[in-house]
């Protein structure tokens, strides 16, 4: 949802931005465990679907299509890709010299609050 949301404004904090659209792509997105028991989540997102980015965009597209503000699901798996690659980066680089700054420079690759919260969640054991 981070990286959908972040796919139209890089924020530090997404807050309520884009939620029609994150709503959408996550109804579209297919997850679960690759084995029994395994901790290993497999998610198969729609990269070829086109996405209005608000309710207003879809009232358009009745009308006329071409009018209508559409994202792409693979342009949100790029700011998801490049977001998580940048958080690894800089955790490594962290490691060697601690400095709160770096994560603040990593918003213009779409790392948000809401990103880095939900990875901490993830990997807080």
């Amino acid at each position: 949802m981070a990286a959908a949301r972040a796919v139209r404004s890089k924020r530090p904090v997404q807050g309520k931005s884009s939620g029609f659209l994150a709503k959408r792509f996550m109804e579209q997105v297919f997850m679960g465990q690759t084995e029994v028991g395994s901790f290993i989540v497999t998610a198969h997102v729609p990269a070829s679907t086109r996405f209005h980015t608000s309710q207003k965009s879809e009232n358009v597209a009745l009308k006329d299509p071409r009018k209508a503000d559409l994202v792409s699901g693979r342009a949100i798996v790029d700011v998801f890709e490049n977001a998580i690659g940048a958080v690894r980066e800089t955790l490594t680089e962290f490691k060697r010299a601690p400095r709160v700054e770096m994560f603040s420079e990593l918003v213009p690759q779409g790392v948000s609050f809401e990103l880095v919260r939900a990875l901490a969640t993830l990997t807080r054991r």
